[in-house]
């Protein structure tokens, strides 16, 4: 376990303490009110439920006090990145495996980092591990090495190969315009050899050096009460969750509520787990709750589709998320998940999903019924008896808003 993430957890039993001293806190809550953490959580992240400060991407610790993945940034200023594609310095891959190994019912699971252990990257010599930052070296630059893979005894290669991942070649940044304003990656294409370098910017920025800035990209633009940043809300107090919506927390209660009065409940994930459209429409509707016992239905935000692509299996991230949901809330556990709902959100759906996630309601686009004996054209996939959708299980969403459907119809439709 890394040294930072073990003085985090030392610090957990004292940070208790101090909790119960100064708010009065019990292990579980008793009545409604507003979220109450550690006395530093609202520095950089949001109080949540009770005794979590939900972090922004790369921060850990009880007050998000760690900014565990520096080593990703290529400034102490630039936002964190884990992606594969741009080539990044060691000490980053390392902690971004740590990041997000999380544990399941069957073991720790490290998304797809652990087939990334070749991933070539670089390390500047005499640098603190918390500042072996990720801009690619100049060439001008002294004591770098650059190794074929992050992980211990990787051999030794040229940094000009380190810089190549299939297609995609990272630069430095002094060969992009405003370099790009520290706020993007250096990149070309090998196959494109015409093209010079160009900036890849972060999320919420364009131009040629990655120098204009978006409007607020957030949910529900923080709905007025934050800041957003690289995708965060960092809400001002007592607001948390996505888009600051909320406010209170509600006591657990294992009773279940009238069906009269229809209500949704939404988890709360940390950025270690993390559909739009529905996302901006729920948030402040009238059916969303933020009390659980008042819940018919438990909303999962487990963005699966940025773990599976449009034809991948977002499986193993599901597990995983689940099973913090297990552990941590009574309510999955109270019926074995079929009050519960997510997105599966590609063009395979819920046709590979297996253990836990079959267990809840999945809203799919993909709604192929084919199976071995009752098939058309459409292969069959998924379950022998009932293909990919399960009629007791599965909602057949619309993938498309009705305008984008008009280069679809044919005459007459």
């Amino acid at each position: 376990m890394h040294p930072r993430v073990q003085e985090a957890m030392n610090s957990r039993l004292k940070v208790s303490v101090l909790l119960l001293l100064l708010a009065g806190v019990r292990a579980e809550r008793t009545e409604v009110g507003p979220a109450v953490c550690h006395p530093d959580c609202t520095k950089y992240g949001n109080c949540g439920e009770d005794g979590h400060c939900r972090c922004p991407f790369g921060r850990i610790g009880e007050a998000c006090e760690i900014d565990f993945l520096a080593p990703c940034r290529q400034s102490p200023e630039a936002d964190a990145h884990c992606g594969i594609v741009s080539s990044k310095s060691c000490g980053c891959w390392r902690r971004c495996r740590e990041y997000f190994c999380v544990q399941t019912d069957f073991g720790q699971k490290c998304h797809e980092f652990d087939h990334w252990d070749r991933r070539a990257c670089f390390h500047r010599e005499g640098l603190p591990p918390d500042q072996q930052f990720s801009n690619f070296p100049e060439p001008e630059e002294k004591d770098v090495k650059c190794f074929e893979g992050y992980t211990d005894g990787a051999k030794e290669v040229n940094c000009t190969e380190a810089a190549v991942f299939n297609n995609d070649v990272t630069h430095p940044l002094s060969e992009c315009p405003k370099q790009c304003s520290k706020r993007g990656f250096c990149m070309t294409l090998k196959d494109a050899p015409g093209f010079g370098p160009r900036c890849r910017c972060d999320r919420g920025y364009y131009g040629e050096g990655c120098d204009s800035e978006q409007e607020n990209i957030c949910y529900k633009q923080c709905s007025g009460r934050g800041k957003c940043i690289d995708h965060f809300c960092h809400c001002k107090p007592p607001y948390f969750s996505i888009g600051c919506t909320r406010s209170k927390v509600y006591p657990a209660n294992y009773s279940r509520p009238s069906p009269v009065d229809f209500k949704i409940y939404m988890y709360e994930l940390g950025t270690q787990w993390a559909y739009e459209n529905f996302l901006e429409r729920f948030l402040d509707s009238p059916v969303r709750t933020e009390d659980p016992s008042a819940a018919s239905l438990f909303f999962i935000p487990a963005m699966a589709y940025a773990y599976s692509g449009n034809v991948g299996v977002a499986n193993e991230h599901l597990t995983a998320v689940i099973h913090h949901i297990k552990h941590t809330y009574p309510y999955w556990n109270r019926t074995g998940g079929r009050d519960h709902f997510f997105w599966q959100t590609n063009d395979r759906g819920a046709c590979h999903l297996s253990g836990d996630p079959m267990d809840a309601i999945k809203i799919v686009h993909f709604g192929s019924t084919a199976t071995p004996d009752n098939h058309g054209t459409m292969p069959p996939l998924g379950h022998k008896s009932y293909g990919c959708a399960h009629p007791l299980r599965n909602v057949v969403a619309v993938p498309h808003q009705p305008g984008d459907m008009a280069g679809w119809r044919g005459p007459g439709t």
